[in-house]
């Protein structure tokens, strides 16, 4: 994700402006809203060929059996594209989970999250490293039975290269994600991959501790594009939700 990212969602009273970026230029200077100063993204970054909308009971649970355990972690293999062949699409760790962390073996990914909030001019911070993710802490608690869960990267940027999310386009329905925060194991199948032209997040994805159980995962993805004040941006947002099984 790059600089300046706007996620906008209508809430009570009024539009909430979520900038979910790394730099803020005011008169006089800049403030910080991620964790340290965040380049220029790179260039334009990848976007789903395709979009899909699932009931999740025509979505096949990707696995069976008994969620796995707390650990040290496993050597998840290198991250990279979901292989379209579902033999060829690990759905299982690596091992055991580490604590507070998101594991989508199906890409490679086993990182850290950061639990992080808002800013009070209401952005959403987000590590310095893009290898990590925030944990939004306005999120359900992670052993509820309803509610919404927020985890949301940079897909890349300029210095560091490709984000911990940069490959989340490539997930198939049904592929497992696995997130635990202190000692719990929560296991969740992807059933919705959505692109949001200009920013525009819709208010299900901050649902916090209402609606359903469903875990969103955010990041940014094509076109870099100029906003109003000539700073560069992603021109969408990919998101993928998924449900527990």
């Amino acid at each position: 994700m790059g600089r300046h990212e706007a996620l906008r969602r209508t809430g009570r009273g009024g539009t909430i402006l979520l900038v979910v970026a790394a730099l803020i230029l005011l008169a006089g200077g800049g403030v910080l809203v991620a964790r340290g100063l965040q380049p220029e993204p790179a260039a334009a970054a990848p976007v789903p060929r395709s979009t899909f909308d699932l009931s999740p009971d025509g979505v096949a649970d990707p696995v069976d059996g008994a969620l796995p355990g707390v650990g040290a972690g496993g050597q998840a293999r290198k991250p990279g594209p979901a292989a379209a062949d579902p033999a060829d699409r690990p759905q299982v760790p690596f091992g055991p989970l580490p604590d507070n962390s998101i594991v989508i073996p199906a890409i490679g990914v086993e990182t850290t999250l950061d639990p992080l909030g808002l800013a009070p001019d209401e952005s959403l911070l987000l590590p310095r490293d893009v290898g990590q993710v925030t944990y939004w802490t306005g999120s359900a608690p992670i052993d509820a039975a309803d509610g919404g869960i927020l985890v949301a990267g940079h897909v890349d940027n300029a210095n560091q290269g490709e984000g911990a999310l940069y490959w989340m386009h490539t997930l198939y329905p049904g592929d497992a994600v696995y997130v635990t925060k202190d000692g719990v194991v929560t296991r969740w199948k992807v059933t919705k991959m959505e692109r949001f032209v200009k920013q525009a997040l819709p208010e299900w994805a901050f649902q916090g501790s209402g609606g359903p159980r469903e875990l969103h995962i955010v990041t940014c993805g094509g076109e870099i594009v100029k906003d109003s004040q000539g700073r560069g941006t992603y021109l969408e947002n990919v998101v993928v939700t998924a449900v527990p099984f």
